[in-house]
């Protein structure tokens, strides 16, 4: 990759539910299947305890309750339901906010998502068009176009991957093996110029990748939801902030000088 193309990039990497969404991102699937929340999560536990990784767990299932239901469900969908997806106040518009605020500078801010949530569904949502890349959990389909089974999921170890791809610039990359070999020197994107923003425990493996490379960190802790978590990112990162958005808010305030310093 001829890294003369670009300004000098800054990456802000973001989760979804709990970092820039207050509702779980299957909310509006929910609603369209006519599913119980409570039930379908407890039949994900039950999946879970008996082997599943987590994220599997709950994909399966899913596709269980669209089987018995009438409707069919399909990727276009699952991307048609991610514009009903809400945010936290002053989300996804504080993105413009902070490219403005280095319009002036040799610098380009570029969005990333990392998700264990349903990637049409984020491509679909309003934080969509800002996006440069977004890994999430994904089906395939069969002949007819409904989802037929899992073909791709994003859990707290490979997250970790995903942020080395971004680093080096593999965005589409095919082998998965391409992204070790390249020396450190050669990253298109240091360490100190990613800012990764997250919220829950399944974040810490990449919040310690992050930190300890030089990065800038920041924990999503809505106070209406706090839990026992906030032990498990202690140290981790360099602030833990409620999510609020607009402009004047701390949150902002602090992403704005985090990507200032790193110009």
């Amino acid at each position: 990759m001829n890294t003369q193309e670009y300004k000098q990039e800054i990456a802000l990497v973001l989760d979804f539910d709990g970092t820039v969404s207050p509702e779980v991102m299957l909310s509006p699937l929910f609603e369209l299947l006519n599913i119980n929340a409570d039930k379908f999560w407890a039949q994900t536990q039950k999946l879970t305890e008996a082997g599943y990784d987590r994220e599997l767990s709950y994909l399966y299932t899913l596709l269980q309750v669209a089987e018995e239901s009438s409707v069919p469900l399909s990727n276009k969908l699952l991307r048609t339901l991610g514009k009903n997806l809400t945010f936290y106040p002053g989300f996804p518009n504080v993105i413009s906010f902070l490219k403005t605020s280095i319009s002036a500078v040799d610098a380009q801010l570029c969005v990333y998502v990392i998700t264990a949530g349903l990637e049409e569904m984020v491509l679909g949502s309003l934080l969509g068009p800002y996006i440069k890349k977004c890994w999430g959990c994904k089906y395939a389909e069969d002949p007819s176009g409904r989802l037929s089974h899992p073909m791709q999921i994003v859990n707290s170890a490979n997250k970790v991957e995903k942020l080395y791809l971004i680093k080096r610039q593999y965005l589409n990359h095919i082998d998965t093996y391409k992204v070790n070999l390249v020396e450190p020197k050669d990253d298109v994107i240091p360490w100190k110029n990613i800012i990764f923003v997250a919220d829950g425990e399944t974040d810490v493996p990449a919040f310690e990748v992050v930190r300890r490379g030089g990065g800038f960190t920041i924990a999503i802790r809505d106070k209406n939801n706090a839990d026992s978590g906030d032990t498990m990112i202690t140290g981790r990162t360099h602030a833990t902030l409620h999510p609020d958005y607009r402009q004047d808010s701390l949150l902002t305030n602090i992403l704005r000088k985090a990507i200032l310093n790193t110009v």
